[in-house]
């Protein structure tokens, strides 16, 4: 830092900011060039039709012209289609409640500040998601956490038990999901007795759900808002993993009473989502073609992911623990208690694969250095076999890997 600016004051939240082990983490990734990247929660790039994207973009240029490239009003036609998808998870809601944002951390990030202020309590799941603990740690908000296990669950009366306690948290928020980390999907009697707690305790949850769009087995199953009590929820939906990530787009579905105080919050930001980047989502799933894209998308992901459970078999054994996710990116392994995967994260890099060590999903930061999160989603299955060998042969250097 420059030392003419040493006294002046910055803000708690921005000197709480300042600090992001995960971001870190990339930038390692970068510098070190190219790898097997098991870190990063990309869908697959052969999935990404690149040549139905050409075909949106030019038609959108050539029917709107500069007009694309202008500030508009949020775009019915796309507001018309999330309201029909929002259907199929169960939620009747208008075209008008459909609040578009420039992706789902954005909508984290809105939701934080709709409900949560400096120094009041917010429930997460335990380990969560990296980006809740940027809307709510980072912000100064305090958090009270119920251990979700991959294969057993939410701890479901624990967190009635935090929800009724005095003071209660002012908000919840759940990946239900295919978690991020854990790859855990809530089954319909979690969703119903979460809905009834929030509904029960007045406590609202804020539903991330950025996978279930990439669901390779198992039903489609509702929103929290498609279950009584669930009416207080907030909904956040992307387009960022069943499109591509670039996209940069999102949405939310919330009570109406609270979308004039939502878009207030955003005019402090960023006023709206780029018009044009909407207008050529919009005309991808006007032309039909997102169930085929999915298709291919889930197909390319159930491939990888028996691959890479292969591997994990040969190379692990008995030395590590996963579950099997029914879709999404991830998968948890968990190692011996005895490993530290986050000390050993450069050296596994050095051989050439990346990974998120597990602390960094915890809210002390120091809880799960024997667990790593794994994406299957971006490698190839021979890449992934590789990787999990030298994997094994960083983490479990006792066990001869072949």
């Amino acid at each position: 830092m420059n030392e003419a600016f040493a006294d002046i004051p910055i803000s708690p939240e921005a000197q709480r900011a300042r600090h992001s082990p995960l971001e870190d983490i990339f930038r390692r990734m970068t510098r070190f060039g190219p790898h097997i990247a098991l870190a990063a929660g990309n869908p697959p790039s052969d999935a990404i039709p690149l040549e139905r994207w050409h075909e949106c973009f030019d038609s959108v240029l050539t029917e709107q012209g500069t007009a694309a490239l202008q500030y508009q009003m949020p775009n019915p036609s796309l507001r018309e289609w999330l309201a029909d998808w929002m259907q199929r998870l169960g939620v009747a809601c208008q075209p008008e409640q459909i609040f578009l944002t420039n992706g789902n951390q954005q909508g984290l990030q809105l939701a934080s500040r709709l409900l949560l202020a400096s120094g009041q309590a917010a429930l997460i799941e335990r380990p969560a998601y990296t980006g809740i603990l940027d809307v709510t740690q980072k912000r100064g908000i305090e958090v009270q956490s119920v251990a979700l296990h991959p294969k057993y669950g939410l701890d479901l009366a624990q967190w009635r038990e935090v929800c009724s306690a005095d003071p209660r948290p002012a908000a919840a928020f759940a990946v239900l999901d295919f978690h991020n980390p854990t790859g855990f999907r809530a089954d319909g009697n979690i969703r119903a007795q979460l809905a009834e707690i929030a509904g029960s305790t007045g406590v609202p949850i804020i539903e991330d759900d950025a996978y279930s769009a990439l669901r390779i087995s198992g039903d489609s199953l509702p929103s929290l808002r498609a279950y009584p009590g669930g009416e207080s929820c907030i909904y956040l939906g992307t387009f960022s993993k069943m499109l591509f990530p670039a996209l940069r787009l999102g949405w939310v579905v919330a009570p109406v009473a609270w979308l004039p105080m939502l878009n207030g919050l955003r005019q402090t930001i960023d006023l709206q989502s780029s018009a044009i980047m909407t207008a050529v989502a919009a005309e991808f799933l006007r032309r039909g073609w997102l169930d085929e894209h999915l298709e291919r998308l889930r197909h390319l992901l159930r491939e990888r992911l028996a691959a890479f459970q292969e591997a994990l078999q040969q190379s692990f054994g008995d030395h590590g623990e996963w579950e099997e996710p029914q879709g999404g990116l991830f998968l948890w392994l968990r190692l011996p208690e005895e490993v530290d995967a986050d000390a050993r994260f450069d050296e596994a890099l050095a051989q050439g694969v990346s990974y998120v060590p597990g602390n960094h999903f915890y809210d002390d930061g120091e809880t799960g250095k024997n667990e790593l999160r794994l994406s299957f989603a971006s490698a190839a299955p021979k890449d992934l076999r590789k990787a999990v060998q030298i994997l094994a042969r960083v983490l479990l250097p006792a066990k001869k890997v072949g």
